[in-house]
């Protein structure tokens, strides 16, 4: 028999050891709020991870070791670490949460992953990735990936400056995203850029 599970463990930071207890209590509302709507009162919604306070010597503040059991549920945890964020438990800053899917038979459905980003001091969603919707988009759309170096980047980041001087007439979206995005790889982040049609 296949089963299907999906795995993760993440430490979510806290701003404060209180913020910590107040983030368990809270998931221990919404917990009691999934029973209450749920006819079999199992709490599905929240149910599909584990939290406990943890320490992190690095950030030398309290942390939430969220993580799966035999299986999670990522949606869950999004939807928790964006109440925490809304009810100011996290500290600002943008935090990253990786699963992967995977089944106990060699099933072709039976492995993937996905990724998110999430912004603390408002809980919205900055990107995310499901890796099967990833890969089939581009193997459909043919998708076209170049890698620049850094000082490629920022040389063809110049280049267009000049060609494209600020303007505050200046509405081409499109010229103004590349300029922004070749600063970013100048600056050594990681850029995807994505579009539709013939331009």
């Amino acid at each position: 028999m296949a089963n299907y599970h999906t795995k993760f463990s993440v430490r979510l930071p806290m701003r404060s050891p209180e913020a910590a207890i107040a983030a368990l209590a809270l998931l221990d509302r919404q917990r009691d709020l999934a029973c209450a709507h749920d006819s079999g009162g199992d709490a599905v919604a929240f149910c599909h991870f584990m939290a406990t306070i943890d320490d992190d010597p690095l950030l030398k503040r309290d942390v939430l070791w969220i993580r799966s059991d035999d299986g999670g549920d990522p949606d869950s945890v999004l939807s928790f670490v964006e109440t925490c964020a809304k009810a100011n438990l996290t500290p600002a800053g943008r935090w990253s949460f990786v699963w992967s899917f995977h089944c106990n038979m060699p099933r072709l459905d039976g492995f993937g992953g996905g990724a998110c980003v999430i912004d603390l001091a408002t809980g919205a969603v900055v990107a995310v990735v499901d890796l099967n919707d990833w890969t089939r988009t581009i193997v459909a759309d043919q998708h076209v990936y170049l890698t620049l170096s850094p000082l490629g980047a920022a040389r063809a980041h110049d280049i267009l400056c000049r060609a494209n001087p600020d303007d505050p007439e200046d509405d081409d979206a499109a010229i103004n995203m590349v300029i922004g995005a070749l600063g970013r790889v100048a600056a050594r982040e990681c850029v995807t850029m994505a579009g539709t049609g013939p331009d």
